[in-house]
């Protein structure tokens, strides 16, 4: 099956997991963060997507088996690279076109065979690596709050610092062209 190159665009630069497979569970597509996490030697075009989630989904003879239910929803799942170690993702899987209720979960090879299925969208995001990410937000925000509070005392100091010598000159200079004026109202001043 051919995949429109200007619906990959946007998914090819995405931060997550997109894999596209069709209802016998053959990948179709992976974006370039599937490719590079996952690290499948040969890529994951033309593999069925158990080998990537071997706990959702499973190889039946002639069809896709699966407890998962698509939509909107997302489960938590294990992901297994091509070295068969694994990590765990929040995952969500899309049909885009909807199969008849009373296969939902069992796809026939001939349906795939006749070209008559949907394309499952499966969008996943590392939880360790979200995790990892939400720590240094949190960490950059606490230290921006610090340099902000820092920042602050420093200019209250600074202008203290600043407003107290400058009023007691302005004071005395206040008195001094006081003195002066009086002494010498059509003089020149010294």
């Amino acid at each position: 099956m051919e995949v429109n190159e200007s619906c990959i665009f946007p998914a090819e630069d995405a931060l997550e997991l997109i894999l596209m497979f069709d209802r016998a569970g053959i990948v179709t597509y992976a974006n370039t963060a599937a490719e590079v996490k996952l690290g499948y030697e040969g890529g994951l075009c033309g593999i069925h997507i158990s080998k990537v989630f071997p706990g959702a989904f499973a190889q039946g003879e002639d069809r896709l088996e699966t407890e998962f239910s698509f939509g909107k929803e997302v489960k938590k799942l294990a992901a297994y690279r091509g070295n068969r170690t694994c990590f765990p993702v929040e995952a969500r899987i899309l049909l885009q076109d909807k199969p008849e209720p009373e296969v939902q979960g069992h796809f026939r090879m001939s349906d795939r065979e006749s070209g008559d299925f949907g394309i499952y969208i499966c969008m996943a995001v590392d939880i360790l690596e979200k995790e990892f990410l939400n720590r240094e937000i949190s960490q950059v925000k606490q230290e921006a709050q610090l340099a902000l509070k820092v920042k602050s005392e420093f200019v209250a100091n600074v202008t203290h610092e600043l407003r107290t010598p400058v009023k007691e000159y302005w004071a005395i200079l206040k008195s001094c062209w006081g003195k002066i004026w009086i002494s010498r109202p059509y003089g020149r001043c010294r």
